[in-house]
């Protein structure tokens, strides 16, 4: 137990020490693969630093399963979000807001809703443009609308634990 431990504390210290060591010039528009927020795993994310530490970004993503009945459910998300990065350029821990929204289609129901995330992380990002983005923080989902075009059912959401990860490429 004591050698796995040493060893992921090990690996964190590189990972924190190449990425200090990057080279400290701007990145200014990143893509990548996205999950978390609530969205799912099947997503990506588009960056746009607009100065020095502020971002605007746009999260999309997919996902399906099936729910308990054996019925096959879909759905998506989005979630557009700004970033503000403690130190620029380069690696930072930030914090990142934004409003989002879901649907969700079940045979001939779709249900929706509207919230809002916020998230407090590290984004390690290196001169090569590659960046890792590790975050947590909590997400509040309104009030829930689904409806099979004949009955409509609404459903209270509320306030629950959120985590997000990025693999991102920054091109310049």
């Amino acid at each position: 137990m004591t050698k796995t431990l040493r060893i992921a504390v090990a690996c964190v210290g590189l990972l924190w020490a190449s990425a200090a060591a990057a080279a400290e010039a701007p990145h200014t528009l990143g893509v990548g693969y996205k999950i978390g927020n609530g969205l799912g795993f099947l997503g990506a994310d588009a960056v746009l630093g607009v100065g020095e530490h502020l971002s605007l970004g746009l999260q999309a993503n997919y996902f399906s399963d099936t729910s308990e009945l054996g019925d096959k459910y879909t759905g998506y998300g989005v979630l557009p979000f700004v970033q503000y990065r403690f130190r620029a350029p380069g690696s930072s821990p930030y914090l990142s807001a934004g409003p989002l929204y879901a649907h969700v289609r079940l045979n001939d129901v779709t249900a929706a809703a509207y919230g809002a995330v916020l998230n407090a992380g590290w984004e390690w990002i290196w001169s090569s443009g590659i960046a890792i983005n590790v975050g947590a923080g909590a997400s509040y989902l309104g009030k829930i609308t689904a409806t099979d075009g004949f009955t409509t059912v609404e459903r209270g959401g509320g306030v629950a634990f959120n985590i997000e990860a990025a693999l991102r490429y920054y091109f310049f």
